[in-house]
């Protein structure tokens, strides 16, 4: 799975990252790494490089439940699996082997009204029956795990919190002609605040656009948002010219993962106003970047970033229209913010998240 595709967001992200690094360890371990039809990424070749073994197998059914559930464990069954390895939220119930899946957020707990009747409909079903089929879940941070055992009254035994990791491939660019090729591409203005994320209710996009709208006279930035849109965006859609902010704000649906980071360096101030982050992958990279951050101080981001990001209260447009306004104002506070970003985005790395994913995934095996 070595491609990256913007649109599969912090998970595909994660499945990607985590998959090339676990078959790159060496060890005792074989892997069989199995397929939905819909899946055209692959890993790269681990065993060229000293890692484990590992083989393929491709199925012809486009994932979702009749995947997770009837495809999945008879695939695995025939590998002769001893364990089964979700990344991305969900086992079947079927099968001897041991279970472990990784869940990547616990927002819908937290924010009201946040999915479609759906999307409830199939998160009853993953938190009321599936978690009680996994002998390990790990959790994507300590705040994360302890709002999911809550909520579902998941036994915290079988939670492990393994933090994500940041690619080396996000880091402060000192190439002004790539950096001049992104910014022509995307329009880009001289001066701009960036918020990164696909728009759906917890992305609190309404509440950055009524702070951006309450210093836009103050400052000559534009907003500029990268990432798609989700579900229920429409409303926060509408306030950009309710709130006249047409001029000043720049939407560039998904770029590439290398005009994303030329992005994070020409940014004067990242914005990450969620209601509720499982992680905030987003801000790390923003950090590694070499670009300062301004985050809400919910769920887990105050955990993940510590002291290197400038913390407001998300349901305040006055707060973070304050908050924004004295990064991009105060030279000695940005400069401090840069600096401890990147020694913060040092420490999370998808070796050290691999590593402790084996671990994990050892425990049960």
């Amino acid at each position: 799975m070595k491609s990256f595709d913007p649109t599969w967001g912090g998970p595909g992200t994660y499945t990607v990252e985590l998959v090339n690094r676990l078959v790159g360890l060496a060890g005792e371990h074989e892997y069989v790494l199995i397929y939905p039809r819909n899946v055209t990424a692959r890993v790269a070749s681990a065993p060229q490089r000293g890692g484990a073994v590992f083989s393929e197998i491709d199925t012809q059914t486009r994932g979702g439940i009749v995947w997770d559930q009837m495809v999945l464990p008879c695939a695995a069954a025939g590998a002769r699996a001893d364990l089964l390895f979700s990344p991305f939220m969900s086992i079947p119930l079927r099968g001897a082997f041991k279970k472990a899946f990784t869940i990547h957020g616990a927002e819908r707990y937290v924010v009201p009204g946040m999915l479609r009747a759906d999307q409830y409909l199939r998160w009853f079903f993953m938190d009321k029956i599936l978690v009680h089929a996994a002998d390990r879940i790990i959790a994507v941070s300590e705040t994360m795990g302890r709002e999911y055992c809550r909520a579902t009254g998941c036994d915290p035994d079988k939670v492990r919190a393994v933090p994500l990791g940041v690619s080396e491939v996000f880091r402060v660019v000192d190439e002004p002609e790539a950096l001049a090729r992104t910014k022509e591409k995307h329009a880009l203005p001289q001066q701009y605040i960036l918020f990164v994320g696909r728009l759906f209710p917890n992305k609190n996009f309404g509440n950055l656009l009524r702070a951006f709208a309450r210093i836009a006279s103050q400052l000559p930035h534009r907003l500029v948002v990268a990432g798609g849109v989700r579900w229920k965006y429409q409303q926060d859609l509408k306030l950009v010219t309710q709130l006249g902010l047409a001029e000043r704000v720049s939407f560039l649906d998904f770029v590439s993962q290398d005009d994303l980071i030329n992005l994070y360096n020409m940014a004067d101030c990242f914005v990450y106003p969620s209601f509720y982050e499982s992680f905030g992958l987003a801000q790390i990279e923003a950090m590694a970047c070499g670009c300062p951050v301004v985050a809400a101080n919910t769920g887990a981001l105050p955990e993940i970033a510590g002291d290197a990001a400038l913390f407001c209260d998300p349901h305040d447009p006055a707060a973070i229209a304050a908050a924004i306004l004295r990064m991009v104002s105060d030279r000695e506070l940005r400069a401090g913010q840069v600096a401890k970003g990147l020694a913060r985005a040092k420490q999370y790395t998808w070796d050290r998240c691999a590593a402790a994913t084996a671990q994990v995934l050892d425990e049960i095996s």
